[in-house]
């Protein structure tokens, strides 16, 4: 995002199949962004892993969902 074009205030988003391929990548970008998250996906084990990623990347908050 271009600097004039960040909110002043967190992005929060939805990210289904968040524990593996494109949204896993989409949670490490929206991370770094200082995103808000909610994670679904179907595994546990894998969805707090992308949830501790998540977080260690700088999300304002990640909320998981399996």
């Amino acid at each position: 995002m271009p600097p004039s074009a960040v909110p002043s205030h967190p992005l929060t988003a939805l990210v289904t199949g968040a524990s593996s391929g494109i949204g896993r990548a989409t949670v490490h970008d929206l991370a770094a962004r200082g995103a808000r998250l909610v994670l679904l996906a179907r595994g546990r084990a894998a969805l707090e892993e992308t949830a501790a990623e998540a977080r260690a990347k700088g999300a304002a908050e990640v909320l998981v969902c399996p």
